[in-house]
């Protein structure tokens, strides 16, 4: 995630710490705290974990708790190859919603999120370089989410599945 206009530090003192991993034939997960990826005061802690469930869904759960220096808009890009369809937002424009995602030959993915507040603007991306259009084709998608006014805490959950009709 951007926290106003602050980004994920690279190098190896920002590794995200707690991390945990347990996988079996259904579920595979992973959890994480990232906050110390970030300049020191910007996170007090963003908790993520990330769940496979083999054949189904996959789930990304973001909690998370400002620090005192954060300032600003949060805001979480997705890309994709697959161009998003049907996009279902409230009359407001703002918070939940769902998309699908059309892979072409492959079975279609449906997206759910969950971020109160949040606002999604569609980029579209036009690939110049020729190895990157030979794998991804011609264009990719942005799904840029944003929180204006973020609280101090909360939580995010962005969820895709399968779609079967």
């Amino acid at each position: 995630p951007t926290i106003g206009a602050v980004q994920q530090l690279p190098g190896a003192q920002y590794a995200a710490r707690s991390v945990t991993h347990r996988a079996d034939s259904d579920v595979a997960e992973l959890s994480l705290d990232i906050a110390g990826a970030y300049p020191v005061g910007v996170l007090a802690s963003w908790r993520r974990q990330i769940r496979l469930d083999r054949g189904m869904a996959l789930t990304v759960c973001d909690a998370f708790e400002l620090g005192a220096q954060a300032a600003g808009p949060l805001a979480f890009s997705l890309i994709t190859a697959c161009e998003p369809h049907e996009v279902t937002t409230p009359a407001t424009g703002e918070g939940d919603g769902t998309l699908r995602l059309a892979p072409g030959a492959a079975p279609a993915l449906q997206l759910l999120w969950q971020i109160p507040g949040a606002t999604l603007a569609v980029d579209t991306l036009e690939l110049t370089d020729a190895r990157l259009r030979r794998i991804w084709g011609d264009v990719l998608y942005r799904l840029h989410f944003t929180v204006a006014q973020p609280p101090r805490s909360g939580q995010w959950q962005f969820r895709f599945e399968r779609v079967t009709t």
